[in-house]
C-alpha cells in the first residue's frame, strides 16, 4: 500500500464508521418497542415520545450546526452519540429518554456535517464516496433492525439498546486524525428553509428512514 492509498484509507475509514452510527441506534427501537414499553413501564404517550425524540433533536440541532466550526462540531456530535448510548445502558427510564435525546442530537450533527467532510477529503471523488456513504447508511439501518432481537436474547434490555456505544467509540477514535483539519466548510442553509423543519429536505430523509 503506497502513501496515497494510506491517506485515502485514513480519510475514508471515519466516514464509514461514523455513517454506521447514524441509523442503527434508531432503527433498533421499532422492532422491540413493545419489549421496551414493558421493561420500562411506559404508557403509549411516552413510547411515542421515545420514538420521536431523534427527529425532534434533528429539528432543533440541525439549524444551529452551521454556526460552529465544522471539524469540532462533528467531534462533539460523536461524543454526544457515545454519551447518549452509555446513558441508555443505565437501565432507568429517565436515562433512556435523556440518552436518546443526546444521541439524537449527535446524530443530527453528523447527518448535517458528514457530507461536508466527504467534499473536503474527496473533492475529485464526491459521487463515488457519497455512494459509499449512502450504502453504509442503509446498511446501518438494516443492522439495527436485524441485530436488536438477537442481542436482547443474550443481553439485558438496556445493554442491548446501548451496545452501539462500542461502535460510536470506534468511530470517535478513527476521527481523531481529522481534528487537525480546518478545511471542512460550513453547510449553507437556504433562506427559505430556516423557518421550519418541515421545509428542510434533509429532515424528510431522516423521517422516512426512522419511520421505516
Amino acid at each position: 500500500m503506497n502513501m496515497r492509498q494510506k491517506i485515502f484509507f485514513i480519510n475514508l475509514l471515519p466516514i464509514i464508521l461514523i455513517s454506521l452510527n447514524l441509523r442503527a441506534p434508531i432503527t433498533a427501537i421499532s422492532p422491540v418497542v413493545d419489549i421496551i414499553k414493558d421493561y420500562y413501564h411506559l404508557n403509549a404517550a411516552l413510547t411515542g415520545l421515545l420514538t420521536s425524540l431523534p427527529l425532534l433533536a434533528f429539528g432543533l440541532v440541525s439549524f444551529f450546526v452551521s454556526y460552529f466550526q465544522p471539524t469540532r462540531a462533528l467531534f462533539i456530535g460523536l461524543i454526544c452519540i457515545f454519551v447518549g448510548e452509555i446513558l441508555r445502558c443505565v437501565g432507568e427510564s429517565a436515562e433512556l429518554f435523556i440518552g436518546t435525546a443526546i444521541m439524537g442530537g449527535g446524530i443530527a450533527i453528523a447527518n448535517v456535517l458528514l457530507p461536508s467532510l466527504v467534499k473536503a477529503k474527496f473533492p475529485r471523488n464526491i459521487p463515488k464516496i457519497m455512494g459509499i456513504y449512502s450504502l453504509v447508511l442503509n446498511l446501518s439501518a438494516a443492522l439495527g433492525i436485524a441485530l436488536i432481537l438477537p442481542l436482547m436474547m443474550i443481553l439485558p434490555v438496556p445493554i442491548a439498546l446501548g451496545i452501539w456505544a462500542i461502535l460510536a467509540l470506534i468511530a470517535l477514535i478513527s476521527y481523531f486524525p481529522q481534528m487537525k483539519n480546518r478545511r471542512i466548510s460550513r453547510p449553507k442553509l437556504k433562506a427559505d428553509s430556516k423557518g421550519s423543519v418541515f421545509a428542510n429536505p434533509n429532515a424528510w430523509k431522516i423521517i422516512s428512514t426512522y419511520q421505516s
